[in-house]
């Protein structure tokens, strides 16, 4: 097994292809983030996988984007967000445009990665537990923001800034 598996969804929406196109160039950035902060087996890869196949289902129906493998051999999920705005925010959305719920209620990865990237570079990130933070945002009033997305959409978004995230929450943090 790998160290970092990447699961790569073929047929996506032309919005979709675009957002993974501008986060391609990010990825051997964010895999060395990732190897230096935890104790990674060797070896990357890319799966790429259909939305029926199984791997493929665990990318659409439970937010995992990835798959890290320790070098003990255990292995842990991880959903993966990397943003170009210049927001340092911690961004999960909570309504589909279909009207459904977002992957804050279905995301069921360990571990949670946003980065903020411009001009090839990662400016900033945050890497968190993602079961503490849900855990911990059920039990305490966090300075989570609420926006809507596109006009005519249900699509919304709840964020907080890097810096907002609480420390227990935190595994590893770039400001």
């Amino acid at each position: 097994m790998v160290g970092i598996e990447r699961i790569k969804i073929i047929e996506v929406t032309d919005y979709l292809k675009e957002r993974s196109e501008m986060a391609a160039q990010y990825i051997e950035p964010i895999n060395a983030i990732y190897k230096e902060i935890l104790p990674l087996a060797d070896g990357e890869q890319t799966t790429e996988v259909s939305h029926d196949e199984l791997k493929g289902r665990y990318d659409a129906t439970e937010g995992i984007d990835i798959i890290l493998t320790l070098k003990d051999g255990s292995r842990l999920t991880l959903q993966e967000k990397c943003l170009f705005k210049g927001f340092h925010t911690v961004t999960f959305e909570t309504e589909k445009r279909s009207g459904k719920k977002g992957a804050w209620y279905y995301c069921t990865s360990q571990l949670y990665f946003c980065a903020e990237a411009s001009k090839g570079e990662i400016i900033s990130y945050v890497l968190l537990d993602l079961l503490q933070l849900k855990i911990h945002s059920n039990k305490h009033q966090l300075p989570w923001k609420h926006r809507k997305g596109i006009e005519r959409s249900h699509e919304s978004f709840m964020f907080m800034k890097f810096s907002e995230v609480p420390e227990e929450c935190i595994i590893a943090r770039k400001l």
